[in-house]
């Protein structure tokens, strides 16, 4: 038996639902589209379990996709940019730090995840 995932797409533009019409094709898709960003707080999630959320980068502002990243940590986040017909993979993974060791320590942390040379499949082309 096949794994049905949940997609939530986020906004009204015009490339968000082209992909919803895309996503729907797929049996093993569960797709749910809001027209907005949700408000702030879990009651808007309530009994909604994405396994990822697909946002317009253009028809968003930055504190809106911000909003989403904190507010789900943890679960993927893409933004489609149709300027540039790009799509961008944004992770969120909150951690406090008390002290200036704790964040001079997160900092070398996340140098190392980025020096880890990236497949050849999703390696961009220069």
């Amino acid at each position: 038996m096949i794994t049905q995932r949940t997609v939530v797409l986020v906004g009204n533009s015009l490339i968000i639902a082209g992909l919803e019409a895309s996503l729907r094709q797929q049996p093993h898709l569960i797709v749910q589209r809001i027209q907005a960003t949700p408000p702030e707080g879990e009651g808007f999630w309530n009994g909604i379990e994405p396994d990822v959320i697909i946002i317009d980068l253009v028809a968003l502002s930055a504190e809106e996709t911000l909003a989403l990243l904190r507010d789900r940590p943890g679960l993927p986040l893409v933004g489609l940019d149709a300027s540039d017909k790009s799509a961008t993979l944004l992770f969120s993974h909150r951690q406090t730090t008390a002290t200036a060791c704790e964040l001079v320590r997160m900092i070398q942390n996340l140098v190392k995840y980025a020096e880890c040379p990236a497949p050849d499949s999703v390696r961009p082309a220069h």
